[in-house]
């Protein structure tokens, strides 16, 4: 059981107190079903919500896990939720909600615990004016499903552990098969909508691709931090006698040298039992190969010696963290469309399944959040005209995700720490940008992880590029200068 819901009989949910939230029944008839979401994640079920609010009375969300509790450790991670995530929760009217089962933070408090005998303490604005509001992805699923049984629970059934298969038949017209983990049919729906909501390795845009070539398609690029493998580990917060709303930062040495080791805690409640301990390191790291408790243990604690790591670490934690499979970070990838309109059914690719990135900068699950704020603004500008909504959704988005993942392979693919050279050339760069913004802010703009706060990410990235070429030149002019004088 979890967050209150029971799955049955293959697919169909309900609460244990008897009000149910899947309308839907076992067999294999035929429901006239207006859309189907596949993917009950964050984007699927906003995406709900947005086609109940505009008046779609019948939304089918499929998802093939059993419920919304992480499944491994390597799912069990913290939300960073900025602007574009709270406006979207604004016009949904969820905005409060939110703000009180997350921390609200407007300025970094970082403390990093290294080898060093004092602990190092860091304070910065680099958040904007909106803040940030950090929430595990748990949490922020039960406020997106606490909102459609609250809001729209006549409108939206969720079914989990449900496959989906999109097919066409005889003649042409689409539908959609529900089928439980065996195998079985559960339902067969005849949707007028078909949104794919389910992730970075979306089986339904996969299918789009294959079907319709001409019209789906995918460009993918390259990012230093592309392929790491990430966990999460559980810390008893109090144990490591810091804020629970200070970031913080466990930074082992180099043993061997490739071999580091660093943990990053982002804000947590203070009624939080455990704090959520993010591990991002490349797959020949050793940690991966560890299979054993006490090996584990010893393996933190020559990295981290000023802390107790059986004291942070309960052996149950140690247990659920070398069980678990790793995730891995994908490419940067993006569909170069999103939506197209056929004689029976419009499909459209949404989230992660429409774009994907590295979590360098932090931006995955707001951009997401912005597709749901722009389609549900479509939607209400054109009412019944869907293929209208459709295009405009697609204009409106298309340039602002191609900047941001153009934005994405520079901006901070090194904060893992993977190349120590790297890292220390952004931070240099970093510095230049803040020292030279602060002196002249007219004509030097922040540095870009600042102006994705403020601004678009077409005029942060147009912002950014325009700095970096003031800065070339007056580089070039001084270097020019300089071997003047010299007389070289």
């Amino acid at each position: 059981m979890v967050m209150g819901f029971a799955v049955l009989n293959g697919g169909v949910c309900k609460r244990p107190r008897g009000r149910s939230l899947c309308q839907l029944d076992s067999g294999d008839g035929r429901s006239n079903g207006t859309a189907v979401v596949v993917g009950g994640g964050p984007t699927g079920l906003g995406c709900a919500m947005v086609l109940a609010k505009q008046g779609w009375d019948d939304v089918i969300v499929a998802e093939r896990l059993p419920g919304y509790g992480p499944q491994s450790s390597a799912r069990e991670y913290t939300y960073a939720l900025k602007k574009r995530t709270l406006r979207f929760a604004e016009v949904m009217g969820f905005e409060d909600q939110l703000r009180h089962e997350g921390v609200a933070i407007d300025r970094l408090l970082l403390e990093v615990i290294d080898k060093s005998p004092e602990r190092k303490r860091l304070e910065m604005n680099t958040h904007g004016k909106d803040g940030v509001l950090y929430m595990r992805r748990k949490k922020f699923l039960e406020v997106l499903t606490d909102q459609i049984e609250d809001h729209y629970l006549n409108s939206v059934s969720i079914m989990f552990e449900t496959q989906c298969d999109v097919k066409n038949d005889e003649s042409g017209r689409l539908f959609v098969e529900l089928r439980n983990p065996k195998g079985d049919l559960v339902k067969t729906v005849l949707p007028r909508l078909i949104l794919a909501c389910d992730g970075v390795h979306s089986k339904v845009r996969t299918a789009f691709e294959k079907t319709y070539p001409q019209s789906f398609g995918r460009k993918i690029r390259s990012s230093p931090s592309a392929g790491l493998l990430y966990k999460a580990v559980r810390i008893k917060g109090e144990a490591l006698n810091t804020s629970m709303h200070t970031s913080v930062i466990l930074r082992g040495g180099r043993i061997p040298k490739r071999q580091y080791l660093q943990v990053g805690l982002f804000p947590s409640h203070e009624e939080d039992a455990r704090r959520i301990g993010s591990i991002v390191l490349p797959e020949d790291n050793d940690l991966w190969k560890i299979d054993n408790c006490d090996d584990c243990y010893d393996y933190f604690q020559q990295h981290f010696p000023r802390i107790s790591v059986r004291d942070v670490i309960d052996r149950d934690d140690m247990k659920l963290f070398l069980s678990s499979t790793p995730g891995r970070f994908p490419h940067i990838q993006w569909s170069t469309r999103f939506h197209s309109v056929r004689e029976n059914a419009a499909y459209v690719i949404l989230g992660d399944a429409a774009h994907s990135t590295p979590p360098d900068i932090g931006e995955g699950v707001n951009c997401c959040m912005e597709d749901l704020h722009v389609l549900h603004d479509s939607l209400q500008r054109h009412g019944d005209d869907l293929e209208a909504a459709l295009q405009e959704f697609e204009k409106t988005r298309r340039s602002d995700v191609e900047a941001l993942m153009r934005i994405t392979r520079y901006a901070h693919p090194y904060l893992y720490n993977q190349n120590p050279l790297m890292k220390k050339l952004w931070t240099m760069e970093l510095a230049l940008r803040v020292v030279l913004h602060k002196l002249l802010p007219a004509a030097f703009d922040q540095h870009i992880i600042f102006l994705i706060n403020e601004y678009s990410y077409s005029e942060a990235l147009r912002r950014d590029l325009r700095t970096k070429t003031k800065i070339y030149f007056l580089t070039v002019a001084g270097l020019s200068a300089l071997l003047y004088y010299l007389n070289i």
